[in-house]
């Protein structure tokens, strides 16, 4: 028999497929839960992280400093709320029976209006926010309140309030939900209070116009009704003044309550607050008068202050100063000041200037004048309208001229 040969064992290639045996060596034992810990240490980590991602976006739309990226829609509905969108650059203008608006800052004009005519005429346009503006659509006999909701260079038009009767001035409050308006009956004032959310009838309240009413066109003569800023009252001015005579500054509720009234030798008052206004004495210079008190202070002593005005944060009061209007001409040179009523300190925007408007804290737009060169009634020595807006710009006291 041939002797059998016992084979030692072979170690192993290092690309040859070991057999299927359980290794229960110390050593690589101790390899292979080192491995696993690692794993397990990469995927705790993993996971941690993956945590932390997921936390910072659920917690970013949250965040006080990310701006938001939802653009708004501006509203043209009856209940568009009563803050301002934002700081208001444009100055409502009426011009050859039509309603246009200048952008102060890049002076482009938005006509609103076109088919204005002798028969179908528009007025009295009238901001109630940054961006929307009310006016008057008058024809033979009647007037209607419009708004114009602005988008930029865009707009829409829509109808608020039929009054069904031509009126003289009106006021919306800035939440777009009381018209009040005033028309004229003979000798008799009648003012209109219209709730634009509820749809009731309107209220209406009447007062004597004594013989003060119809003179018009003199530096002291003022016929308009303003709502407080709050919308919760309403003041009536009728001062068109003939000598002697006693006007009226009165001042209602929006339920129609009379709760206050001043008669005298006074013009223009305007609203300081809910319960504070301005008017002009022409004996005594300006006062203030509170409602609460029923008295009346002295503000300044200046009695040639005309076309006053307040500023959108209330701490200044614009005003003419020199003007002498009558029986349409203008005989005297005016200038527009900015009276501080904190500091009580007036300051010059500029000559020649009238009718000064307040666009916000930092514009304001006048008319200009110019001296006669022999305008159709023309006199000697006095000024007329020049048909040009001047815009001041009072953060850097620099203006520009713009043609009507």
């Amino acid at each position: 028999m041939p002797e059998e040969q016992i084979q030692e064992p072979q170690p192993l290639e290092q690309n040859a497929n070991p057999p299927q045996t359980i290794d229960i060596s110390l050593d690589k034992k101790q390899k292979k839960s080192k491995k696993w810990l690692w794993m397990l240490l990469a995927a705790i980590l993993i996971l941690i992280l993956i945590g932390v991602g997921f936390w910072v976006w659920l917690a970013k739309p949250f965040s006080k400093t990310e701006p938001s990226r939802t653009a708004t829609k501006p509203s043209t509905s009856t209940t568009k709320p009563s803050e301002n969108k934002g700081v208001r650059t444009n100055y409502a203008c009426e011009n050859n029976l039509n309603i246009w608006i200048l952008d102060v800052t890049t002076k482009g004009k938005i006509q609103i209006t076109k088919d204005g005519s002798a028969d179908n005429y528009y007025h009295s346009p009238n901001f109630v926010d940054s961006d929307s503006v009310t006016y008057l659509k008058c024809f033979s006999s009647k007037c209607e309140v419009w708004l114009a909701d602005l988008t930029g260079s865009q707009f829409a038009t829509s109808q608020l309030k039929k009054l069904n009767k031509v009126v003289t001035a009106y006021d919306v409050d800035s939440s777009l939900k009381t018209v009040v308006y005033m028309s004229l009956v003979e000798s008799t004032g009648e003012i209109g209070i219209a709730n634009l959310a509820s749809g009731s009838a309107d209220k209406k309240v009447t007062y004597d116009l004594g013989e003060s009413f119809g003179r018009g066109g003199f530096q002291d003569d003022s016929f308009y009704i303003k709502l407080s800023p709050d919308g919760q009252k309403f003041l009536v001015v009728d001062t068109a003044l003939i000598t002697d005579s006693k006007a009226k500054i009165i001042i209602w509720d929006i339920n129609g309550n009379k709760l206050d009234e001043l008669t005298g030798k006074i013009t223009m008052p305007v609203w300081l607050d809910n319960k504070t206004i301005i008017y002009r004495d022409i004996e005594d210079g300006i006062l203030n008068y509170d409602l609460a008190t029923k008295r009346s202070s002295s503000l300044s002593s200046e009695k040639d202050w005309t076309g006053l005005t307040i500023s959108p944060n209330g701490k200044k009061l614009m005003h003419n100063k020199g003007l002498k209007m009558g029986e349409g001409s203008i005989s005297a040179n005016s200038g527009v000041f900015i009276f501080d009523l904190t500091a009580k300190t007036d300051s010059l925007v500029g000559d020649y200037l009238y009718f000064p408007s307040w666009v916000n804290d930092q514009y304001v737009v006048s008319e200009k004048l110019k001296k006669c060169a022999g305008e159709q009634d023309c006199e000697s020595g006095s000024f007329v309208n020049d048909n040009k807006f001047v815009v001041t710009n009072l953060s850097n006291n620099t203006n520009y001229e713009i043609a009507k």
